[in-house]
């Protein structure tokens, strides 16, 4: 079973509940002003509002109703390349990423489009990514209670680097693994074959 689960970004003009993005953009335009950076985009927009806008987008959401579904079928499910989007604990620069999601059901599934946004909930705030892999495997063990679930979670830093030129820092990967996929080594071997994990590290 596959699906798009690749959560959208709100319109420009839109601003997220409970955001105040008027305020946050002339703070943004404020802060590259004092970098000394221009203000205006290349089409004459705000580039404070731009900024404010991005940040947004990253941080704030919404928990998922918690719907799950009736499902007879046993067998390992697998929902692959959930986009994510975060902030580097670090740096608090923004981060892109994907993750993909396994799980041995037992009568109930999770519907994809409310998988992602609970990933995207889970990833929003800074946090190392081993945390957010095994907040989201706790989260599905908590929703459906599967005989075993598993979530790998990669996400590209660009961050700045004392040693490293920008842009060529290594993707950090995290692999969580509860029940089944942590103890039945076939089952754990058919998840990272399909999500071709070769790095993981237990969260």
């Amino acid at each position: 079973m596959t699906a798009d689960l690749r959560p959208q970004l709100a319109r420009p003009h839109v601003a997220p509940a409970g955001v105040d993005l008027s305020a946050a953009a002339r703070a943004g335009h404020e802060f590259l002003a004092a970098l000394g950076v221009p203000t205006d985009t290349l089409d004459g927009g705000d580039a404070g509002w731009q900024l404010a806008h991005a940040y947004a987008t990253v941080l704030v959401t919404a928990p998922p109703a918690p719907t799950v579904q009736r499902w007879p079928n046993q067998d390992l499910m697998v929902l692959p390349a959930v986009s994510v989007w975060s902030l580097c604990p670090e740096h608090l620069l923004p981060i892109s990423g994907r993750a993909d999601v396994g799980y041995l059901p037992r009568g109930l599934v999770i519907p994809p489009p409310m998988l992602a946004e609970a990933l995207r909930y889970l990833a929003a705030p800074p946090q190392p990514v081993s945390r957010l892999a095994g907040q989201l495997a706790d989260w599905v063990q908590a929703a459906v209670r599967p005989a075993g679930c598993g979530v790998t979670v990669r996400l590209d830093h660009t961050c700045p680097s004392d040693t490293d030129p920008p842009g060529t820092q290594p993707n950090v990967t995290s692999t969580a693994l509860r029940g089944l996929l942590r103890d039945d080594r076939s089952i754990r071997t058919e998840f990272l074959t399909l999500t071709s994990t070769s790095t993981t590290q237990d969260g």
